[in-house]
């Protein structure tokens, strides 16, 4: 299993400014970091429901063309009962914290999720690079840990079977954002669906 990587020619700068002036609308994770928009693998069944409500309305008209970009890409679509992709935000608080290694399934807490799935993936993509950089940790079936170093811009997929955790590249500083577009797919009955 590896970690696919391709430029969507994205406008980076301007992204990031409407993340940022979005600020009043970031949902606060534990102190640790943040995420704009509902996250499966995170919140409970009613959290989620809330956060998608408020979220999506406000991410669609930000950002719809990008996660209109993002369908034609994956030759996917959006759900109303799931959170559209959304960002992580990461700051000085998550200095020296080791970010769980793990597996995606945060299909199986969707509420369109059905046992009759097929081809789960995620996706990542850097919209804001700290100086201290960042990327990804994978684990392959050997059990060897590889480094992803993320380029600005650049969208990586891969399967969510693969064992993975966001490096910790070193400290950032106070001033400092590590933005990322997040986003899974998951395919039921034959329809691809884009999520956060």
């Amino acid at each position: 299993m590896s970690v696919k990587e391709v430029n969507l020619g994205l406008d980076c700068e301007s992204i990031a400014k409407k993340v940022i002036d979005n600020r009043a609308n970031w949902i606060d994770r534990s102190n640790l970091f943040y995420t704009f928009g509902a996250a499966a693998y995170i919140d409970n069944c009613m959290e989620y429901f809330v956060y998608l409500k408020r979220s999506n309305k406000i991410l669609k008209k930000e950002f719809g063309g990008l996660i209109d970009k993002l369908c034609e890409h994956f030759s996917a679509k959006t759900h109303p009962e799931i959170a559209l992709p959304g960002f992580h935000i990461f700051d000085y608080r998550g200095n020296g914290v080791d970010a769980s290694i793990h597996l995606d399934t945060p299909y199986k807490k969707l509420p369109i999720y059905s046992e009759d799935f097929e081809n789960p993936r995620s996706f990542t993509i850097l919209i804001q690079k700290p100086k201290c950089g960042a990327g990804l940790n994978v684990w392959g079936e050997d059990g060897v840990k590889n480094y992803v170093d993320y380029k600005l811009g650049n969208m990586y997929t891969h399967s969510c079977g693969l064992l993975h955790q966001i490096a910790n590249t070193g400290n950032m500083e106070k001033d400092e954002l590590r933005i990322t577009i997040q986003g899974h797919l998951i395919t039921i009955k034959g329809e691809t669906y884009i999520y956060f």
